[in-house]
């Protein structure tokens, strides 16, 4: 099962988008406890996410 997620451009957090908040870095692409999938933040995932994703690396 793949753990991490490269990538080659920044992405932020979908959650903190819609509140608000601006350039947060997403960190993980996840499930969330409202069924849906999202790029998160730790904080958000930490949050709303059931434990299942990756982690996003950007390089």
């Amino acid at each position: 099962m793949q753990k991490e997620k490269d990538i080659k451009q920044k992405i932020t957090c979908r959650i903190c988008e819609l509140e608000k908040k601006i350039n947060v870095e997403a960190k993980y692409e996840g499930n969330t406890i409202e069924g849906f999938w999202a790029n998160m933040c730790q904080a958000c995932f930490s949050k709303y996410g059931v434990g299942l994703g990756v982690r996003v690396v950007t390089f």
